[in-house]
């Protein structure tokens, strides 16, 4: 996959994880769908018996894991920086768009991924998914409001297009 620890592309998100829990989550148990560490303490919580605290980021994954639940779609956000860049990301179900800013420079790259059909990160949809491309972003937008990491999205210009291209 694309990228490394500490990025926001594929090869920098996504890490297996494993549970244990002899008599309580049944063996064999998979899912692929994506969480997030945030889960992780709601989902301790929830094992342990305990209340999960109103507005607590992260969902329970404890019924998941024992077959009780499925788990709902959402968005997830990410931001990560270097030395040379500032990069936010929001996956919202396969779409991903990706938003990279050279440190020192005004203007961002937007990129946007197929990860159902592109998990590799090679081809930039933006262009061909400019309605995508902006919902993604506004919704970024709005996260970095609640989660200021690094700069605001509402600075940056629109998408510009090469070439005018049917919606």
């Amino acid at each position: 996959l694309r990228g490394a620890k500490g990025s926001t592309f594929e090869g920098g998100l996504r890490v297996p994880a494993i549970l244990h829990w002899e008599g309580v989550i049944p063996g064999g148990v998979q899912f692929h769908q994506p969480t997030d560490v945030l889960d992780l303490p709601a989902t301790l919580l929830s094992a342990a018996g305990a209340e999960i605290p109103a507005g607590a980021e992260g969902r329970e994954l404890f019924g998941v894991l024992q077959g009780n639940s499925q788990l709902q779609p959402r968005t997830f956000f990410y931001a990560a920086c270097s030395p040379g860049w500032i990069t936010h990301a929001a996956i919202q179900n396969q779409w991903k768009l990706v938003v990279r800013q050279k440190r020192g420079e005004d203007e961002a790259r937007i990129l946007l991924f197929d990860l159902g059909n592109d998990p590799i990160e090679k081809n930039n949809l933006a262009k061909e998914n400019i309605l995508k491309s902006e919902t993604l972003k506004r919704e970024l937008q709005k996260w970095l409001k609640k989660n200021p990491a690094g700069f605001h999205l509402e600075n940056l210009p629109p998408l510009q297009l090469e070439k005018p291209t049917a919606w």
